[in-house]
């Protein structure tokens, strides 16, 4: 009887001791993780450092760590030959020491476009029997940005607005830096090279030059996002296509030195809102628009015109208008004519296959065939 008592009594005290170790396990325990480049194209690498520190003087006999990755990610050890194959989640089990600290390090490679989150990372301890276990979820939020593909666009003239009709350049001046009109407060879009240092020195804040205006050409960009049709893998390549496109032109016409902005009747990946960015010439523009392109999704905000004809009242008359799309719209075709001739120039490219036919020879129409290869109608 007593055997039992005493049996009885080491049960429960293990028990509870058990009990005692898992509701600490987890305390003094911090993860980290931190990538080396969050903005990459297709094909380049970044560097995924995880990292398990246990702060206390109680030992972990077991731990796990589980951290969800995207799915394109293809994840390399750097101490293994191979890259990791299975579902796509780093899973590590190890005992850690009393004030001692682990770091595993990955090679992610990312082959398309997007917006890809890291994580969410859960730990989970807890005593040495295994009896009881305690998980946490880590609230550390890493993403990593993929542009899209940029190509280069030759032979590629757009039209420009002039007083004296219509004409091809190359090289578009929209304001002339000679010519000085005033200083205002600095805004994002503007270029570094027209900050007025001594001036804002002396209001502390930045200041840009203002410049009397030339031969103006601001290019709006708008993506049709419901043009393209779904379901297939025709239509993820044109899809892509036409981001791509969208890209390639803006990085165009801003290293011309023009200013270019970017709309898109998506909804952002990591917002839920569409793609609205005035035109910029400024070098952060081009930032701004790859990475608005790189959370564009195949979801609408609303239909295009709808969201055309919201979009178009924040724009100035003499505007060019670049419409991307896959299948022409037939609602759209008459309002693009009407906005013809009122003061803006519009320039259509369709993506994937199409047909030209005799109402587009009101509007400049680009068929876009295949990545980098453009070709008018």
């Amino acid at each position: 009887m007593s055997a039992v008592i005493v049996l009885s009594g080491l049960m429960l005290s293990s028990a509870g001791f058990a009990k005692l170790w898992s509701l600490i396990s987890l305390t003094g325990v911090t993860y980290k993780q931190f990538v080396t480049n969050r903005r990459l194209f297709p094909g380049e690498y970044s560097d995924f450092y995880l990292e398990l520190n246990n702060r206390k003087p109680l030992p972990l006999p077991w731990i796990q760590v589980e951290v969800l990755l995207p799915e394109v990610a293809l994840p390399e050890r750097f101490d293994q030959p191979e890259p990791l194959s299975g579902p796509k989640q780093l899973t590590h089990v190890i005992s850690l020491l009393w004030y001692t600290s682990i770091r595993w390090k990955y090679r992610l490679q990312f082959s398309k476009r997007g917006y890809y989150p890291l994580g969410p990372a859960t730990t989970t301890s807890g005593d040495i029997f295994g009896l009881y276990s305690r998980s946490a979820v880590s609230k550390i939020k890493e993403n990593i940005i993929v542009y899209p593909r940029i190509y280069p666009i030759t032979g590629l003239f757009l039209p420009s607005l002039s007083p004296v009709g219509e004409s091809h350049t190359k090289q578009r001046i929209y304001q002339d830096p000679t010519r000085s009109d005033g200083i205002r407060d600095y805004t994002p879009q503007d270029s570094l090279r027209h900050i007025h240092w001594k001036t804002s020195a002396r209001r502390q804040k930045l200041q840009v030059k203002v410049f009397e205006p030339t031969t103006t050409l601001k290019t709006a960009i708008f993506f049709a996002v419901d043009s393209f049709k779904t379901g297939s893998a025709e239509y993820d390549e044109n899809f892509e296509m036409g981001v791509s496109t969208a890209a390639s032109l803006a990085h165009e016409i801003v290293n011309e030195g023009n200013p270019a902005g970017l709309y898109a009747n998506t909804r952002l990946a990591d917002s839920g809102y569409p793609i609205s960015i005035p035109p910029g010439g400024s070098h952060q523009q081009i930032s701004d628009i790859l990475e608005a392109l790189a959370k564009l999704t195949d979801q609408t905000a609303k239909p295009f015109e709808e969201f055309f004809e919201d979009e178009l009242g924040r724009l100035s008359m003499g505007s060019t208008l670049i419409i991307i799309l896959s299948e022409f719209l037939d609602s759209l075709y008459a309002e693009l004519c009407t906005l013809k001739t009122s003061q803006f120039k519009i320039v259509v490219f369709i993506v994937g296959e199409t047909e030209k036919t005799s109402r587009f020879d009101k509007i400049p129409l680009y068929h876009v065939q295949s990545p980098g290869s453009i070709k008018k109608l």
